[in-house]
């Protein structure tokens, strides 16, 4: 309460799932303040379940949130060694809608001395927003369960961190086994 008393303009709140400490946040960010929280969690919809999970009235959290980021970082595809390969139909199919005449190429690192025969140098984030419109917050104000936000979700142009994943598979940054990281 002593930080936002004083007035800064913009606060960083480490694990915003306990009660008190979300309460203080959500009252600061209501009162103009600009509110970094993190939770831990697996993605988007995981940390707004532990928003909702956590107490905090749900009017609060739809009127206070304007945004949720998440990302993992995974490994990428060595530069030095990236090599191209041709999707099967069958391997096409599993991952796409297919016209049966397009090719397709995934990037795979065969390993060198650069990468340590690993096929991989450094990491890179796999990344999804969820910016919070007028029709989430009247789903999470009317406390509808998860199912029914995963649902809207779903339905709008909300881009998770598979559709991210894939296409770094696509543009040669990461292998498909980092995707198939992400279920």
């Amino acid at each position: 309460n002593k930080i936002v008393k004083e007035k800064p303009g913009t606060v960083l709140v480490i694990d915003i799932k306990e009660k008190m400490i979300g309460d203080t946040a959500y009252k600061a960010a209501l009162s103009d303040h600009v509110i970094l929280a993190t939770i831990e969690s697996n993605n988007i919809v995981q940390s707004l379940s532990e928003m909702l999970k956590s107490g905090i009235e749900p009017s609060i959290i739809a009127e206070a949130t304007n945004a949720i980021f998440s990302q993992k970082l995974v490994r990428r595809i060595c530069n030095n060694c990236k090599e191209k390969y041709k999707l099967t139909p069958d391997e096409i199919q599993k991952f796409f809608i297919w016209d049966k005449k397009t090719e397709v190429f995934f990037y795979r690192g065969k390993g060198c001395s650069k990468c340590n025969t690993t096929g991989y140098s450094g990491k890179i984030p796999v990344q999804e927003l969820l910016i919070f419109d007028d029709n989430l917050r009247k789903i999470i104000n009317d406390k509808n369960p998860l199912p029914v936000i995963k649902d809207y979700l779903k339905n709008s142009n909300f881009k998770d961190m598979k559709h991210d994943a894939i296409k770094k598979v696509l543009r040669g940054l990461i292998s498909i086994e980092e995707y198939n990281k992400f279920g």
